[in-house]
């Protein structure tokens, strides 16, 4: 994948860097929030009282820092803090911090695993709480972390009683998503670049088509019926037809530079797709933006 930023510098040659990768349009359902949470009752008999400060500490720097950090997350700039970094950066090592702490007593087996409830809000709906008494699900904050390691813990009652947009195939999707948009980034970098040459631009076409297409297969069968749901559903799909549009595009162009007849008719027949994608994925973008809550 790293076909353009990662090639070494030519000598006596100063690379070029892309000013402009195009517009990139991300959707991702609310973000969810932890709830204060007191340690000390439930855990008073069978943990040491520092043990229990600790933990309790780390997880009350967590609740503070993303009361303070989700209202700020759709904000391009970062706030600074003392330390010269972003307060997203201090959430990532405050987690950092905590949950080895917390995995560590879980996977000893200790009676932390079901004594506590876990409780976290939807930043897009503070009435939407979610509350689970297994401490795997407070270790679900990292997304590859949650599908690989967190869900398989999980007993199948619990598994069922997760949000509709927790749930395995949604997780899956939005990990899938972020690779798609990552490529994304790159090819309109190779677009931006003289270098890279068309066979460069439809390879990570294609790879971003494999990406959106993983995407939709694994939320397509799930009743998301709310309208974050059914908007994350369109979103996919919007992105997928686009990726089509632009992989048959470039296919074309390439088959185009052929010179005998039967290349230029598969190059007219592959133009010709692209268009149909194209205007599939300007349907499918329209119905995104129209279903509620509405955006542009």
């Amino acid at each position: 994948m790293g076909c353009l930023l990662s090639t070494p510098e030519v000598a006596g040659e100063t690379r070029r860097r892309p000013k402009n990768v195009g517009e990139i349009v991300v959707f991702v359902p609310g973000l969810r929030i932890p709830m204060p949470l007191d340690f000390a009752q439930p855990l008073d008999d069978g943990l040491s009282k520092s043990l229990v400060e600790r933990l309790s500490a780390l997880r009350t720097r967590i609740v503070v820092m993303a009361g303070q950090e989700s209202p700020i997350t759709t904000k391009p700039r970062r706030t600074a803090t003392q330390h010269g970094g972003s307060t997203l950066a201090d959430l990532q090592q405050a987690l950092e911090d905590y949950l080895p702490v917390l995995l560590g007593l879980v996977e000893k087996g200790g009676q932390l695993k079901h004594n506590l409830q876990f409780c976290w809000i939807n930043q897009e709906d503070v009435v939407e709480k979610t509350t689970m008494s297994d401490s795997w699900y407070e270790a679900a904050g990292y997304l590859e972390f949650a599908v690989q390691k967190v869900l398989p813990q999980l007993p199948l009652e619990l598994r069922n009683d997760l949000p509709l947009d927790l749930r395995e195939g949604v997780l899956k999707a939005l990990c899938l998503q972020a690779l798609g948009q990552g490529v994304e980034i790159q090819l309109g970098m190779a677009i931006d670049s003289i270098k890279a040459s068309l066979a460069v631009k439809r390879r990570l076409a294609c790879e971003m088509v494999k990406y959106w297409h993983q995407a939709q297969q694994y939320i397509m069968d799930i009743p998301l019926a709310n309208g974050w749901g059914e908007k994350h559903k369109l979103f996919i799909q919007w992105k997928h037809d686009e990726a089509k549009a632009v992989a048959y595009y470039l296919h074309g162009l390439i088959l185009e530079e052929g010179n005998t007849e039967r290349s230029a008719e598969i190059a007219a027949a592959a133009l010709q797709a692209a268009e149909g994608y194209l205007k599939e994925s300007k349907k499918a973008c329209e119905s995104f933006h129209m279903t509620p809550p509405s955006s542009r």
